[in-house]
């Protein structure tokens, strides 16, 4: 067939953070989302829902920051906030069971 003599351009591979939360995920300005914020399962190494939770939880909050003009600290913690209410304790619980706090 017409695939018969591909291969591929280069193979990579990198590990997934799988520790715990950041402390802070939320600075003036900032918002760290996914896997970069620590969001990862530590038991499955399933990152994407809450990358896809988080992403969509930070672009309301900016919404809501841009309408305020209001990108300060204290504004983006409601980020925080709304990810530990929808998945922290649910990571907090895999955590203590991987025994990372």
């Amino acid at each position: 067939g017409k695939c018969q003599n591909a291969f591929p351009l280069c193979q990579s591979a990198s590990s997934i953070y799988a520790g715990g939360p950041l402390p802070r995920i939320v600075d003036d300005s900032i918002m760290v989302v996914g896997e970069a914020a620590g969001h990862v399962h530590p038991l499955l190494g399933e990152g994407n829902y809450y990358a896809i939770m988080g992403g969509r939880i930070a672009s309301e909050i900016c919404i809501k920051s841009s309408n305020e003009e209001d990108f300060s600290k204290i504004s983006l913690k409601r980020y925080e906030i709304k990810c530990n209410e929808i998945f922290g304790k649910e990571l907090a619980l895999a955590f203590e069971k991987r025994g990372i706090k």
